[in-house]
């Protein structure tokens, strides 16, 4: 028997289902895990919001977050923070219910979206930055694809969307520290069941409350409003709408102020459209219960073609309803009537329309600050075509007839219809042209518009356009004439020119190029009865700009040449704005030579000849200054380079001026700067923070042995040849804040000022510190040899009064002053003058002392003690030459008795009276002999008079009290006691009345 064996197959092997099931169940686990982790409140607030609030540059933050992605999403204590201390937007509660399934499906079902209680607050600065301005910082505009066509319309059903009792403020900072605040309250908006195909509801409401303060105290005023609306409405498969029912109603229920006219007025809206016709679109203006005025839309209309006629008319606008537009402008329209009745056709599915009719402004008249305008009579007929197909516009008519008094004001011609295109499709068409006329435009009849700005003249003008190749070549061609423009309410001083320009835009694809020449014909300028007129002066022009990018293939400005220079100006460089906010490119201004004499005459009134206008009074002090705030430029890495080989301006010459001035951000720079003064060298550099408030700077200065003659000359002609000499100055200051309070934390630095040779008369003096000085210096010979009389010219001078003139004084005037010197550094709230003195002939001052910077600049107190010596042949005249000076010392000090006090606004000396009398007496007889000047009874009568005007009591005196060595006199103790009283001491108390007490000098 055979044995058989038999095999039995192995078993599938099933490790792999295994496998499968245990990867299944851990996807599955992750999946749950994963839904849980990102469903969670803590990973939607520590991870979701965190991230969308970096992209729009803000925080935000919710108190709690509810997350069911199938079906609803809840938060609560949402907050929205951008920049400032303030939260841009708040909101009590989102909720958003809706089927995730059916939105995944293509259809954008949501059952409820509730916004509760938001809040949004907008703050907008003195320097019109604004707190939403980090929202939109890096942002760039996309190109998005247009849709196309036939793409199917969004399917859309939303039950109820509730906007529930929020809130709108804004606020608008002015300079001056007022503000203008605006607040909407109470909105609460409602829109059930938008849906393709069906009807909806929409309903509105709010309250409004503004309360304007401008720095302009004229135009503030109060208005507070409500508004309510309620609509019907039906749409299309597309979601446009097919019929519309319903009104709105705006009532002012109070104003004040400048806005007071706007109270107890109202704006209502009323709207009926049909499928098939818009039976109703009205605006109606109330006020009071009577019409204002009204717009009205009407006609029929397809809305699911999206065509029709319509007629828009405006009708019944008069002065009542323009007065309250011109309301904060104080304007009244009298008796202006406006009525305008246009035709809107629309074919083509809305690719076409045609637009045409005319505007009719009937008697127009405006009075204004108690000038009326003459009457004003304006038509305009027009008639344009818009085709997007072919991306263009036809301008087919455009006729505008303006009088002025029965006179022809205003007209316009057009040749034929001009054609502008903008896409690659337009077709040709022929050439057309465009001529606008002013005719004798008389500006002082429309000063209501104008305000102070303009007194008188007339203007002629003309603009004539020339379109080509459907409006992507287009000449310009326009002329002006200006008759006798005067700001001067007189009439006695005016400016008169001719202007013409000539060019061509091109405009092509991305890009645009416009060249041409614009020329100033000659200048007239008239003051009384002297005229100066100015030659042509003409700019050439030739400027590319692709995209954002702009370059300056040539700006060359010719003004008129004179017998120095050629007088040629070129600007060259490139600007690239493709970000706003960081504006790039380098410039650069180059010229062999000009000569600005003539130009600067111009707006200068003339030359030398001319008297010294009188100056204005000095600005009342003021309690607070403010820093300028800070600013951000929108410039990044721009250079501006300056190359001016020469430039004259009346005796000033000016040679290799260089300078580079860089913007970036906040950061200015002029580095380096440099150039030669009639032949003395001058450099220096500013380097400028403006990006905090006052802005942070160093500047540095440097000029050698500058010659003072023709800058005194040429910008100061009525003291032509007064001065002359040279003067080295430097400075190496920085700080922060240009206010007083600025530099008073802040400044530090030195400065140093040498001027010699300078040969300026004492009488010419006018800065006000050197002036009392001198007010005083010039007075003590005459107080020597005539005190009676010096003393009474003394305190004149220094009170304001007329100088008198004759004796030792007019001689002394002859003397001029050569010299001024002064070294100083500032720091630790002060400036310290280390050395300062001004020399003459006859005298020498010198001063050494601080300026305590106060927060109010003007009020800063100046604490100078000044030590007078006069020239030793003044001294051995009137004998106060002690007997041990020096055969050849060339001044001899006097004992100290003036110190510069007061404030930078009020400078005020402060004279030790006593020492000055007692200088007299101890001299004046002695000299008598010498000098056949002063008597003993002069002396006297002079310490009397002294003594009197500082309060004391009149006494005589004799020849033995002025002889006495070891007492001092019986009238002379008078007054020093008089001057006791001048000094806050007790005096002598006159036997029926009281001393007046007499502020301290």
């Amino acid at each position: 028997m055979t044995n058989t064996e038999q095999k039995t197959p192995a078993a599938p092997k099933r490790s792999w289902l295994k496998k499968l099931g245990i990867i299944s169940g851990a996807l599955l686990v992750l999946l749950v895990v994963a839904y849980f982790v990102g469903t969670s409140e803590s990973f939607f607030k520590g991870f979701i919001l965190p991230r969308v609030g970096k992209a729009m540059n803000a925080t935000i933050t919710a108190d709690s977050a509810s997350i069911s992605p199938f079906s609803q999403v809840t938060l609560k204590g949402v907050k929205l923070q951008a920049t400032g201390t303030e939260p841009l937007v708040t909101v009590a509660e989102v909720r958003a219910r809706y089927s995730l399934m059916a939105i995944l499906g293509g259809t954008m079902k949501i059952e409820e979206v509730l916004i509760d209680s938001p809040v949004v607050t907008v703050i907008e600065n003195a320097d019109g930055t604004r707190n939403t301005d980090a929202l939109t910082q890096g942002a760039t505009a996309e190109s998005k694809p247009a849709p196309s066509a036939a793409s199917k319309p969004p399917q859309v059903d939303l039950k109820n969307f509730t906007l529930k009792n929020a809130t709108v403020r804004y606020t608008k900072n002015h300079p001056g520290g007022t503000r203008d605040t605006i607040e909407l309250t109470g909105i609460n908006a409602t829109l059930d069941d938008v849906k393709n195909g069906a009807a909806g509801k929409f309903a509105f409401a709010l309250a409004g409350k503004a309360d304007l303060n401008p720095p302009d105290a004229t135009k503030r005023g109060t208005m507070s409003a409500k508004h309510e609306g309620k609509y019907t409405f039906t749409l299309g498969q597309d979601l446009m709408p097919t019929q519309i029912s319903g009104a709105d109603h705006t009532e002012v229920t109070q104003a004040t102020g400048a806005l007071a006219d706007m109270a107890n007025t109202g704006v209502d809206l009323v709207a009926e459209m049909s499928p098939t016709e818009i039976k109703g679109i009205a605006i109606t203006f109330r006020k009071g219960g009577a019409a204002l005025g009204e717009m009205t839309l009407s006609g029929p209309f397809d809305s699911l073609r999206r065509e029709g006629k319509l007629t828009l008319a405006l009708t019944g606008i008069d002065r009542k309803l323009l007065n309250l537009a011109g309301a904060m402008s104080g304007m009244d329209f009298g008796s202006t009537t406006i009525n305008s009745t246009n035709t809107i056709e629309i074919t083509k599915g809305g690719a076409l329309v045609n637009v045409g009719g005319r505007v009719g402004i009937a008697d127009f008249q405006v009075t204004r600050t108690g000038q009326t305008t003459p009457t004003l009579q304006l038509g305009t007929d027009y008639a344009l075509t818009v085709d997007s197909e072919k991306s263009s516009a036809t301008l087919r008519a455009l006729n505008i007839n303006g009088t002025q008094n029965g006179r022809a004001l205003l007209k316009s011609e057009l040749s034929s219809p001009m054609t502008f295109a903008w896409g690659s499709s337009a077709s040709a068409v022929g050439d057309a042209s465009l001529a606008l006329k002013l005719t004798e435009l008389n500006l002082a009849d429309w000063k209501p518009f104008l305000g102070g700005s303009v007194a008188g003249g007339k203007i002629n003008a003309t603009v004539k356009l020339l379109s080509q190749e459907a409006g992507q070549k287009l000449g310009i061609e326009m002329a002006s004439e200006v008759q006798n423009l005067s700001t001067d309410p007189s009439l006695t001083n005016s400016l008169s020119t001719k202007t013409h320009l000539n060019a061509v835009l091109i405009s092509k694809d991305n890009s645009m190029n416009v060249a041409g020449k614009f020329t100033v014909d000659e200048l007239i300028s008239r003051t009384g009865a002297k005229e100066l007129r100015v030659p042509a002066t003409t700019v050439d022009f030739n400027i590319t700009k692709t995209a954002d990018v702009i370059e300056l293939k040539q700006f060359l400005a010719k003004l008129a040449p004179t017998a120095r220079a050629k007088n040629e100006l070129t600007l060259a460089g490139r600007v690239d704005m493709t970000k706003p906010d960081a504006i790039t490119g380098a410039l650069k201004l180059t010229a062999e030579a000009l000569d600005l004499t003539a130009y600067y005459d111009l707006v200068s009134g003339g030359t030398a000849t001319q008297p010294a206008a009188k100056p204005a009074p000095a600005p009342a002090p003021v309690a607070t200054e403010k820093e300028p705030d800070a600013m951000t430029l929108p410039f990044r890495n721009f250079t501006c380079d300056v190359n001016l080989a020469r430039v004259y301006l009346r005796e000033v010459d000016i040679a290799n001026l260089l300078a580079t001035a860089k913007l970036d951000g906040s950061k200015m720079t002029v580095k380096p700067m440099q150039l030669s003064l009639n032949g003395a060298p001058i450099t220096g550099s500013l380097d400028a923070n403006l990006g905090v408030p006052g802005f942070q700077y160093e500047f540095t200065f440097d000029a050698q042995n500058v010659p003072l003659k023709p800058l005194v000359n040429s910008f100061q002609p009525d003291r032509k040849d007064q001065i002359q000499g040279t003067a080295t100055a430097s400075a190496n200051l920085k700080g922060a804040g240009v206010t007083g309070a600025g530099l008073q934390k802040n400044l530090t630095g030195q400065f140093d000022l040498v001027a010699t040779n300078l040969n300026l008369a004492l009488s010419e003096v006018r800065t006000p510190v050197l002036k009392s000085i001198i007010n005083i210096v010039v007075a003590i010979p005459d107080m020597i040899q005539n005190p009676e009389a010096a003393i009474g010219n003394l305190a004149g001078r220094l009170l304001g009064a007329k100088k008198e003139g004759g004796g030792a004084v007019d001689e002394f005037m002859k003397s001029p002053i050569n010299g001024i010197v002064a070294h100083g550094t500032a720091g630790g709230g002060k400036i310290e003058l280390k050395q300062a003195f001004v020399e003459s002939i006859a005298f020498r001052g010198d001063a050494a002392g601080t300026i305590e910077i106060a927060g109010v600049l003007t009020n800063s107190v100046m604490r100078f003690p000044v030590t007078i010596s006069l020239a030793k042949g003044v001294t051995d005249k009137i004998g106060l030459t002690p007997a041990n000076t020096a055969s050849n010392a060339v001044y001899v000090g006097l004992p100290a008795f003036v110190n510069m006090g007061g404030t930078l606004g009020v400078p005020k000396p402060e004279v030790k009276w006593r020492v000055l009398a007692q200088l007299a007496l101890k001299t004046g007889a002695g000299i008598l002999g010498n000098t056949g000047g002063a008597s003993q009874g002069q002396v006297g009568n002079a310490v009397g008079a002294l003594n009197s005007l500082l309060g004391g009591t009149p006494a005589t005196t004799t020849s033995t009290n002025l002889g006495a060595t070891n007492a001092a006199p019986a009238p002379a103790a008078d007054l020093i006691r008089g001057l006791g009283g001048l000094l806050g001491g007790k005096k002598k108390t006159a036997p029926t009345n009281p001393p007046v007490e007499q502020p301290k000098p």
